[in-house]
Order: structure tokens, then C-alpha cells, then sequence
């Protein structure tokens, strides 16, 4: 009698654990599953910045092999809900951002993270107000879906793209758009990735 009491507990407990063991598994699977979207999507994005930053002549770029890549990184975006990736930047992640920016410990406020990551766009406030009527949760440049990050990212560039073609002529100081407003945001992508 003790001997299938015994065996009986034994099963119990493989049973449990098989259950447990599967939960964990599927768990790990749907972690591994979302951050693997997440940096598909971003080595896309990565891949743009580069096919620009190899391309760009005095004469602009091809836009047309340009937005072929566009398209690649909007798709995956629209399929599996991928709209819920958020970037949400920590005071460590900030702290982090600007000692690479070269700040001193002083200088390192959100602010200036704004600032030196160059996430700027004339209409970015509008931005966020829609998105957290949309979102029905506060959005701010401190916690922004990925998507909405990559839109502003490539307005900024399709911005500055004309601008520069044109030598910034009648393009007012506040306005001007440069290199750096496409690359940084970039690099903080990189960071936030720990790509680069």
C-alpha cells in the first residue's frame, strides 16, 4: 500500500512538473518570439540608416531603393500587432545616453536627452496627444512605441533630404534639420537595442 502511495506521489510531482515545464516553455517562446520582432524590425531600421548614410551624395539619394526598404520596415510593423512595441527610456538609460553624448553627470537631465537624442519634429507633441488618445495610456518622448519612433525618425530624414538638396536655401534657423537629426536617433535605437 505504501509502495503505490509512493509511486503515486512520484507521478504527481512529474505531472506537475511536465505542466509547470510546458507553462515555461510557452512563456519562453512568446519572450523570445517578441524580441525577436523587435530586433528584425530594428535591424531593418538599422539597415535604412546605413543604405543612407552610404548613399547620400551632394545630389541626395535614391529614394525609390530608399523607400523599398521603407516598405519592408512598415510591413513588419502591421503584422502580428507589432504597433505595442514601446521604447521606454529609464533614468539609467538617460544617465547612459548622455555620458556616451559626453555630458558630465551635471548635464544629465531628460531635457537634454531630448535635446542630444534629437527627438524633435514640428507637429511632436500632436504626435504623442494622438497616440495616447489612441493608446488610451500617457505617451511621451520617454515612453514611445517603436512605430511611432520610426515615423518621426523617417519624416526627419524626408525633411532634412529636401532640405539638403536644396543647401537649406530659405530654410529658417529653427527649422534646419541635419545629419545628426537622423544619425542620433539612430545611435539611441542602438543603444537601446545594446547593438551598438
Amino acid at each position: 500500500m505504501a509502495y503505490i502511495i509512493s509511486i503515486g506521489i512520484i507521478l504527481s510531482i512529474i505531472i506537475t512538473y511536465v505542466a509547470f515545464g510546458e507553462y515555461v516553455y510557452k512563456f519562453y517562446k512568446w519572450i523570445t518570439k517578441k524580441s525577436s520582432k523587435e530586433k528584425k524590425i530594428c535591424s531593418k531600421i538599422f539597415s535604412w540608416f546605413s543604405f543612407i548614410d552610404k548613399n547620400l551624395t551632394e545630389n541626395g539619394i535614391n529614394l525609390i531603393k530608399l523607400n523599398s526598404i521603407e516598405k519592408e520596415i512598415d510591413f513588419y510593423f502591421n503584422i502580428d500587432k507589432n504597433s505595442k512595441l514601446k521604447l521606454n527610456f529609464s533614468k539609467s538609460f538617460i544617465n547612459k545616453y548622455l555620458k556616451f553624448c559626453g555630458l558630465k553627470s551635471e548635464f544629465w537631465t531628460q531635457e537634454n536627452f531630448i535635446k542630444f537624442a534629437h527627438i524633435r519634429n514640428n507637429n511632436l507633441q500632436l504626435i504623442l496627444e494622438l497616440e495616447t488618445e489612441v493608446q488610451k495610456k500617457k505617451i511621451s518622448e520617454f515612453n514611445i512605441p517603436l512605430n511611432v519612433y520610426w515615423n518621426i525618425v523617417k519624416g526627419n530624414f524626408y525633411n532634412f533630404h529636401r532640405q539638403y538638396i536644396t543647401n537649406w536655401k530659405d530654410i529658417k534657423k529653427d527649422e534646419k534639420l541635419t545629419f545628426a537629426d537622423i544619425e542620433m536617433p539612430i545611435k539611441l535605437l542602438k543603444m537601446y537595442y545594446k547593438e551598438y
